[in-house]
């Protein structure tokens, strides 16, 4: 895994949560 920063990492597990 990879994280750029945590706000980017966190904004794209909301996209895959909202994905679901």
């Amino acid at each position: 895994h990879f994280y750029p920063n945590e706000g980017t990492y966190n904004a794209l597990v909301v996209l895959c949560e909202v994905e679901k």
